[in-house]
């Protein structure tokens, strides 16, 4: 066998190999000296990463950037595990352009750096109160927080609060210091529902049994306007914020699906038997608009039969769009609303005609849809499908009807509620 002879640079690393060794030994080279091979940072030269541009990012980095940048702005949920997570994507190749996880593992009670009117409260616990699929999303985009509640006792009184959490998992109460109260007591702060187009928190504040006034809490002053009041015919619990409405409401509690039409003057909700177009004209100056469906309300509402099924969304001002298996598209104006309502006024509701829709988005039956999200500009339709021939997916559809379902693959097929389209 041919022997190896070792360079004469090889035969210096061994001396001074053998060298450490030596000294480490006798206890002239400290065990915590760092490695020589070894960068600022810790990792050794081989791990070092490349940090020339465009080198891959760290394992398990995500995007930081704004979640109110225009994209496709998804939800994943399990309030009950106590974690939420936002993920921005590009609509051109859904790319991931910011992602934030929220968890109550190991959640911190502090001030707020950016909201110093907050304060750290000492609560029993925190709780994502949310829906992905119910409800409006507890998620401010801009400032990167989530609306939490919790209970904090207050001369041996568990006192219910509202806050916001951070990414770190900072928790700032915001609901007012019980401590602070007047001489009737601290009142319990419920119900809390985010309203991020208008930078506020609208909430409860429980003035006697199943009574109490709703306020609005401002997140960049801290002040809090009155709205108005809710109780037994408005109970408190129904307090929400719809899409297109620029006022809070308290609604009947029913879930059905709702959408604003006619510039904001028209309040429409589906049910298995048809719509009810609900005229909210007369409470154009109330800060809190009042949808239950007593004696005074139903003589506000009109109740349409149509063909079309499923939940209602508002295209525009007098466009109505359904996400049944055809995408059916009801376009309707107040005039014929009003010459609706005047044609069946003597007619048994059985006897009704059913307004048929203007067009449907997908001509061939078996389609299954749900989760629809309109384009800015309202010109395209994203939605979860599962077609009669084809795998289960996100697609999109012109709302014009010019053109056919095409799928969106580029989008991750674990995606389970899309928030907005920006």
């Amino acid at each position: 066998m041919t022997p190896t002879i070792a360079t004469p640079a090889v035969r210096a690393l061994a001396v001074m190999a053998a060298l450490t060794l030596s000294l480490s030994a006798c206890g002239l080279l400290g065990s915590d000296e760092p490695d020589p091979t070894e960068t600022e940072e810790g990792a050794t030269a081989e791990e070092a990463p490349d940090s020339e541009e465009g080198a891959p990012a760290k394992e398990g980095a995500r995007g930081s950037g704004p979640l109110d940048a225009p994209g496709i702005l998804t939800a994943a949920c399990q309030p009950e595990s106590g974690w939420l997570e936002f993920t921005l994507y590009s609509t051109e190749d859904a790319q991931e352009l910011a992602h934030a996880r929220f968890d109550t593992d190991g959640v911190v009670h502090a001030e707020s750096d950016d909201l110093s009117h907050g304060r750290a409260a000492d609560p029993r616990g925190v709780t994502l109160e949310t829906s992905c699929d119910e409800g409006p999303p507890s998620l401010f985009p801009e400032r990167r927080l989530v609306l939490g509640t919790f209970e904090e006792e207050v001369d041996g009184v568990a006192l219910a609060g509202f806050g916001v959490m951070a990414e770190d998992g900072t928790f700032t109460a915001l609901s007012p210091d019980p401590e602070e109260a007047g001489s009737e007591g601290p009142p319990a702060y419920q119900h809390p529902v985010a309203d991020p187009e208008r930078d506020r928190i609208v909430f409860v504040e429980e003035t006697d049994e199943g009574e109490g006034s709703v306020q609005a809490l401002d997140l960049a002053s801290g002040e809090v306007t009155d709205l108005g009041t809710c109780g037994r015919h408005r109970p408190c619990e129904n307090l929400t914020v719809l899409p297109g409405l620029d006022r809070a409401a308290i609604d009947d509690g029913q879930s059905a699906p709702t959408a604003v039409v006619f510039d904001g003057s028209t309040v429409v909700r589906g049910d298995p038997l048809g719509l009810s177009f609900f005229d909210i004209g007369d409470q154009a100056d109330s800060a809190l608009v009042d949808l239950t469906l007593n004696f005074v309300n139903r003589d506000r509402t009109t109740e349409v039969e149509v063909d079309a099924t499923g939940t209602v969304h508002a295209v525009d001002a007098t466009t109505l769009l359904f996400d049944d298996g055809a995408l059916s598209v009801l376009a309707i104006t107040e005039a014929a609303l009003s010459d609706y309502e005047e044609e069946n006024a003597s007619t048994p509701r059985n006897l009704w005609e059913s307004l048929p829709a203007d067009r449907t988005l997908i001509s061939e039956d078996g389609w299954e849809n749900s989760s629809l999200a309109l384009s800015p500009e309202g010109a395209e339709l994203l939605f979860h499908a599962t077609p009669p021939a084809g795998s289960a997916g996100w697609y999109t559809v012109p709302v014009d009807g010019s053109g056919a379902p095409e799928e969106r693959a580029d989008l991750p097929g674990d995606i389970s509620t899309i928030i907005s389209w920006r």
